[in-house]
């Protein structure tokens, strides 16, 4: 996609990260600010496959996914706020 990672795709934990889920924050509020940022690399890289093709068996499924993926990403932001912490 032209964007350099570290992992295995943008937005996806670390082992370090998942590891941290037990001793950091609590778990109501770590694990959704990791899948906010795992469903927002996601949607990234099916923006950038719709910016690449035409093809209705790619672009169908692919808006599905955009869609799904930033109603997920609101949903977990008001799980967030309603815990009273910010992403």
């Amino acid at each position: 996609m032209g964007h350099p990672t570290k992992v295995a795709m943008p937005g996806m934990a670390t082992g370090a990260e998942v590891g941290a889920l037990a001793t950091a924050l609590p778990g109501d509020v770590a694990f959704p600010r990791l899948m906010i940022r795992h469903h927002r690399g996601g949607v990234l890289m099916k923006r950038s496959l719709l910016a690449r093709t035409e093809r209705p068996e790619v672009v169908t499924p692919a808006r599905a996914v955009v869609a799904a993926g930033r109603a997920e990403v609101a949903a977990m932001e008001q799980m967030l706020l309603v815990r009273g912490s910010r992403r």
